[in-house]
């Protein structure tokens, strides 16, 4: 093999996100053909991806700066993860400053009588997610009814042969804008929940490594290996997933009561059977959410202690090997498995049922089922699955070294 090929495969190449290259090159490497940053980039581009932070206010409205990345995946049919080290990441994204500021918080929460793993996050990361979420989603949910109400002014307006043409127009106008603000206003406030997601758990999963390392002796026989790690695996990753859900706690009273008023107009005391469905529905979906709850939770048992044999095992392998206890161990492994196993069967059958039952019910009430059955079960789940997330995680963060 070349020299010069070999010295560019295991030579080492400090950059950092954001960065064209240390500045540092070998000029036989400079020689031999082009960086590793040139070979990732489109042929004929010489600069680096553009900075979300730097970018300008269209660049920022219709996600312009992401661009430069979907034009490399075009043109390489698949991005690797080496072509994110040219794309910057954004400083309040960051590991250590997440660490930093949720650490902040944190003490702050520790000098309470009450601490709240949920008032420290809020207080880490929540203003934007907040403020902003809210913000968003009262602009797209109150565009969301422009259309049925331009629709009946439209169909007015063609029986109508009298009408101005402007009417028309103005309404097709109105349409379109509200169209455009719905499409825009949900991007952004799914890209700050998403974003805030990958804070919550980025913040999570640091501090509760850093307190597992830091653990005393008497709290590591109350907390196993296998609970840790899937506080990290799992549990950091559901906080995540819950966070486009949160905002539903009321924007789903929001959704009702303009459906309600604008069925009022149309159909009068007709629309209360929507309303019937609802009040039916919301004890039916919430027994559904405990039950699953209780599901999830026998599912999280298992799963933990699976992985603590696992651990244990992959842990004294050298004992196990001297002794011939291969069999026994194997059983047991599988034992755990299988009950692991059954578990999820019985957790993913039950979320089919809730999500038949989720599907059927908006059949029966018509256009306003779907808005109840939405916020029943989003309200359910999260009561169940956000407070259990929090508690195992809040524990083992407070437990003190």
């Amino acid at each position: 093999m070349d020299r010069v090929t070999l010295q560019q495969r295991i030579a080492p190449t400090a950059m950092s996100y954001g960065s064209v290259g240390n500045g540092k090159r070998d000029p036989r490497v400079e020689a031999a053909g082009s960086s590793d940053e040139t070979d990732r980039l489109i042929p004929g581009q010489t600069k680096p991806f553009p900075d979300q932070e730097t970018s300008g206010p269209w660049s920022k409205l219709v996600f312009g700066w992401m661009a430069a990345l979907m034009n490399l995946g075009n043109h390489k049919k698949k991005l690797d993860p080496e072509d994110l080290d040219l794309f910057p990441m954004p400083e309040d994204c960051g590991t250590e400053t997440l660490s930093r500021d949720f650490e902040k918080a944190w003490n702050e929460e520790l000098k309470a009588s009450n601490p709240s793993l949920v008032r420290a996050l809020y207080h880490a990361f929540g203003f934007d997610f907040v403020v902003g979420g809210f913000c968003l989603k009262l602009i797209h949910d109150s565009a969301l009814f422009v259309g049925p109400q331009v629709l009946n002014g439209i169909i007015r307006f063609l029986q109508d042969e009298n009408a101005p043409l402007s009417r028309g127009l103005w309404l097709t106008a109105a349409v379109t804008v509200s169209q455009l603000t719905m499409s825009l206003c949900l991007r952004h406030y799914f890209f700050k929940c998403y974003k805030f997601g990958l804070r919550i758990r980025t913040a999570v999963v640091v501090a509760v490594y850093k307190k597992a390392l830091v653990l005393g002796s008497g709290e590591r026989y109350t907390r196993s290996l296998g609970e840790i790690t899937n506080l990290v695996s799992i549990d950091a990753q559901r906080l995540q997933d819950l966070t486009t859900y949160l905002h539903a706690v009321w924007y789903s009273f929001y959704q009702i009561i303009l459906a309600l008023s604008f069925l009022w107009q149309q159909l009068g005391p007709s629309c209360l059977g929507g309303v019937a469905v609802i009040l039916i529905m919301m004890p039916v979906t919430k027994s559904v959410a405990r039950w699953m709850g209780s599901l999830q939770k026998r599912l999280m048992t298992a799963k933990d202690n699976r992985v603590e044999l696992n651990s244990e095992v992959l842990g004294s392998m050298k004992i196990i090997k001297l002794q011939a206890w291969e069999e026994p161990f194997i059983e047991r492994i599988t034992k755990l498995r299988d009950e692991e196993l059954h578990r999820l069967r019985n957790y993913i059958l039950a979320n089919c049922f809730s999500i038949m039952l989720w599907s059927a019910v908006p059949l029966s009430g018509e256009c306003l089922a779907p808005h109840a059955t939405a916020w029943c079960v989003c309200c359910g789940f999260l009561t169940i699955a956000f407070s259990s997330r929090i508690g195992r995680v809040y524990n083992i963060c407070h437990y003190r070294t």
